[in-house]
């Protein structure tokens, strides 16, 4: 519609710029025609700027718009009552548009602080920077856990630790890690997390940091708590039948404090005392078995890394308990996918892992009527994955748990720690160890590097 009026004036003027110079040289053809004529030319002229300021006043206006919105500035009116009909309803469009973006802005401003009051408010520490290291969000939860009120770059963290800043810039996308801070003289560890995205071309880092001190605690008592209750369970059942036998022996050469005359001692009486003090050598080895067994799990040797293909670790282990397996009518298959997978750990320790979870599943498949065994190898997710899977008994979710504790056996000649052990070699290589169980199905052990 505007435009449409636009048009019709223009056209209107240009048609009137084209007719004057017609009427002009009509007029001074005839005689008596000098003031027509030379009014006819001012006419003319004026007409001429006229159009030319019709034409530019709009584009002034536009561009002053436009300018408004580049500066968000969204204070300026246009006054919809003077002027033409066609630039009233101009002005009434530029109007409209700068109130709808500046109640845009409004809400965006709005939804900003209300993201940053969020943030600001949330439990777990937020740091983002730019690749120059300016700090755009520091929360209230990270200026605790560094004991930093405001930081403006990333560089003024390392007045908490040297280095923390090159640590955090090199974060890669979606990386997690452990670090420990001494912070107002006390450790702490924090569990960091990062993400990398891009604003407006520039690249952001975004990084959490929680503090996991007292999960780990907690941890760490729930499985001292296990321990120490394995450990009494262990130590009073060797040491209550000596307590008892050593009672019965003294009896047998002692009577009211006084030791027995020798000819009441008769033979009955020197055998029972021999079978006696045999029984208690018997339970104090088996006690002494245990605390070796105990300080098996604390002396698990570093690592001596290799790379070697999982192919051959599998038939090495095939090779040495084929004669056992055989024994037990266990069948079992293994597989490598791509079968040229290497792995690099340390090979004998990896492979007494295996051994350990194998002779695991071998016990487990004592009462099955077919028992497998089955060795798959692969990369998941960009690890090296070996699994362990048997056809046995199976694990029930209580006893599940516990697995894992050192001493914790649901056998009587089990010791409890292959597993304990199996899982600290994990570690040592920076991996995990993990299962998961259907009794009478399938039970299956992951390792996962």
């Amino acid at each position: 519609m505007n435009y449409d009026r636009f048009r019709l004036a223009v056209t209107i003027q240009a048609i009137g710029i084209a007719l004057t110079p017609l009427i002009f040289t009509w007029s001074i053809t005839k005689e008596y025609t000098l003031v027509t004529s030379v009014s006819l030319v001012f006419i003319w002229i004026f007409q001429v700027s006229f159009l030319i300021y019709y034409v530019r006043k709009t584009n002034r206006e536009l561009a002053g718009f436009l300018q408004s919105l580049e500066h968000k500035d969204y204070t300026r009116k246009y006054s919809e009552e003077r002027g033409e009909k066609t630039f009233k309803e101009v002005y009434k469009a530029f109007n409209q548009i700068s109130k709808a973006v500046k109640q845009a802005k409004i809400e965006k401003e709005s939804e900003h602080h209300y993201f940053l009051y969020t943030i600001q408010h949330v439990g777990i520490g937020l740091i983002s920077f730019d690749e120059k290291g300016k700090v755009e969000i520091y929360n209230e939860a990270a200026s605790q856990l560094f004991n930093k009120k405001h930081i403006r770059n990333i560089q003024d963290l390392d007045k908490v630790k040297q280095g923390l800043s090159d640590y955090l810039s090199n974060l890669k996308h979606n990386q997690t890690d452990l670090i420990k801070l001494q912070v107002k003289n006390e450790s702490i560890q924090l569990s960091v997390k990062t993400v990398e995205f891009k604003i407006e071309g520039r690249k952001i880092k975004l990084i959490s940091l929680q503090n996991i001190r007292s999960e780990i605690e907690q941890g760490e008592v729930d499985a001292w708590q296990k321990l120490i209750k394995v450990l009494n369970h262990e130590i009073i059942n060797s040491l209550s039948p000596i307590n008892l036998l050593s009672s019965t022996l003294i009896n047998y050469f002692e009577q009211n404090g006084k030791p027995k005359p020798v000819s009441t001692i008769d033979n009955d009486t020197i055998h029972n005392s021999i079978a006696g003090l045999k029984a208690i050598e018997k339970r104090s080895k088996g006690l002494k078995r245990f605390i070796k067994s105990y300080g098996s799990l604390t002396m698990v040797p570093k690592p001596k890394y290799s790379t070697f293909r999982i192919q051959e670790l599998f038939q090495n282990i095939s090779t040495l308990l084929k004669d056992e397996l055989l024994k037990k009518k266990i069948v079992i298959t293994f597989r490598v996918r791509p079968e040229n997978l290497f792995l690099i750990a340390d090979e004998k320790l990896i492979e007494q892992v295996l051994i350990n979870l194998i002779q695991n599943s071998v016990k487990a498949l004592e009462k099955t009527s077919k028992p497998k065994i089955n060795l798959f190898a692969t990369i998941q997710d960009n690890h090296h994955k070996i699994e362990i899977a048997d056809n046995g008994d199976g694990i029930t979710e209580e006893i599940l748990e516990n697995i894992f504790v050192p001493f914790f056996s649901t056998r009587k000649s089990g010791t409890g720690i292959g597993l304990s052990i199996s899982r600290q070699i994990m570690k040592l290589h920076k991996g995990t160890i993990a299962t998961r169980s259907q009794p009478g199905v399938e039970t299956v052990f992951s390792l996962i590097f």
